[in-house]
């Protein structure tokens, strides 16, 4: 089976091919502009490995949660894709594909992406080194110091990937938390692969697999419909 993957939930832009679960292609690059950048990194990739976008069985994004915007510009294109060359897509959670890029450690794994105001997008998952992460929570918005909290009550070593790292990684937890090597910190396209591929084979009606049923899914508000409406509430209190 061939998975093209494209995860645009954080500042990462990452595309990658998956063949019969092994790493074909990976592109992955720090920007902000998602909406010029993934297109020409899929048909670069697919170029340098002489492949088509026909060559695929099956397209996934990761549909949230993280960035508005970028998981937005990823659903929309695995859509277009999808619908254009009548090919499957699965979308996948932005967290559990980052979980799946530590699943050679050992211990709980805890993907955390910045919700801005202290707060990070998280989930957590158990993995013995060797088989696919085990979801422990689903995910979730929560304060920096009640992820920490929640944590401890694992007692077991503790591997944090995403923005949130450093949010997490304070002189206050010490000794909470394992170092998670740079490389890993990042989101990458071939743990969406690794997850779909899971979840896709797994599944018993996989005619539910289409462009019309992928969606972007948000576990708050935008900041700008946030800010809103707290401007409202302090115009309606004076």
């Amino acid at each position: 089976m061939r998975i093209l993957a494209v995860d645009t939930s954080a500042p990462t832009a990452t595309a990658a091919i998956m063949t019969d679960g092994r790493l074909t292609g990976l592109y992955s690059l720090q920007t902000n502009t998602h909406s010029t950048t993934l297109l020409p990194m899929i048909e670069s990739m697919l170029e340098k490995l002489q492949m088509t976008v026909e060559d695929m069985d099956l397209l996934t994004a990761t549909v949230g949660p993280g960035s508005f915007t970028g998981i937005r510009i990823g659903v929309s294109t695995v859509k277009g894709l999808a619908f254009t060359h009548n090919i499957p897509c699965i979308g996948v959670s932005s967290l559990e594909a980052m979980a799946w890029n530590l699943s050679g450690f050992q211990g709980i794994l805890c993907p955390a992406l910045n919700a801005r105001r202290n707060h990070v997008y998280t989930a957590f998952f158990s993995c013995d080194g060797i088989n696919p992460p085990e979801r422990l929570t689903e995910d979730d918005v929560l304060p920096v110091e009640e992820v920490c909290e929640k944590l401890k009550q694992y007692g077991k070593p503790v591997y944090v990937t995403g923005d949130g790292y450093t949010m997490l990684h304070k002189p206050a937890t010490d000794g909470l938390f394992m170092p998670t090597p740079e490389m890993l910190r990042y989101p990458n396209a071939f743990g969406a692969a690794q997850a779909a591929q899971k979840h896709y084979t797994e599944a018993e009606d996989k005619t539910v697999f289409t462009e019309g049923r992928l969606q972007p899914v948000y576990l708050r508000k935008s900041q700008a419909e946030r800010e809103r409406e707290e401007r409202l509430a302090a115009e309606n209190a004076k």
